[in-house]
């Protein structure tokens, strides 16, 4: 139970970092990022959290897994992505 809790609070610390790095690209000229476009960028995070199983053993993971898990996420992340802007 208390694995669960922990994989929440991160995929919410990082959904309010998805969304600060949307919003400070949406400054950007070349960029065309809106309000609808961070939302959808919020739910893929979510999405992507949970496929690619981020938060298992989050704490306890060495330095080789957590490479793998944050490879595996930006992966799936960016087909996530992808897939989204060609089917949107």
């Amino acid at each position: 139970m208390e694995e669960k809790g922990i994989k929440i609070s991160l995929a919410v610390i990082q959904s309010f970092i998805v969304v600060l790095l949307g919003y400070s690209l949406s400054f950007v000229k070349e960029t065309d990022i809106l309000s609808t476009t961070m939302i959808v960028l919020y739910i893929l995070h979510y999405i992507v959290f949970y496929f690619s199983d981020y938060g298992q053993d989050f704490f306890r993971r060495g330095n080789l897994s957590e490479f793998v898990c944050l490879t595996k996420y930006i992966i799936f992340f960016a087909l996530a992505i992808s897939l989204s802007n060609f089917f949107l």
